[in-house]
């Protein structure tokens, strides 16, 4: 039991970290920004995620697919690069912001 509340409560730090991480996005995103900050804000968003070597990840939502993003530019699946396998530049977070706000726009109609 005591596990179950422990894990709970480690999952709701993460998630609370992933929230106050998209805030700071959303004022100012650094030139590059550290994996682990990009790979909490994918998890809390419900990204499937999977890696495509050191040097890249590769994330998916199921209601993406369900949209019409083509005017966009976007796709259903988008590949975030990394610097030296522990950073991501600038240009792929704000992709990942577009991503974000489409399936914010999504739940909104739920």
């Amino acid at each position: 039991m005591l596990h179950l509340v422990l894990n709970v409560v480690s999952w709701l730090m993460c998630m609370s970290k992933a929230s106050d991480i998209l805030k700071q996005w959303r004022r100012h995103v650094k030139p590059q920004e550290d994996k682990n900050d990009v790979l909490k804000v994918l998890k809390f968003f419900g990204f499937e995620i999977r890696e495509g070597g050191k040097h890249q990840i590769i994330a998916s939502h199921p209601k993406l697919k369900k949209l019409d993003y083509n005017m966009l530019g976007l796709s259903d699946e988008f590949t975030l690069p990394l610097v030296k396998g522990r950073k991501i530049r600038k240009w792929a977070i704000d992709r990942l912001l577009k991503y974000i706000g489409l399936l914010e726009g999504q739940n909104e109609k739920e």
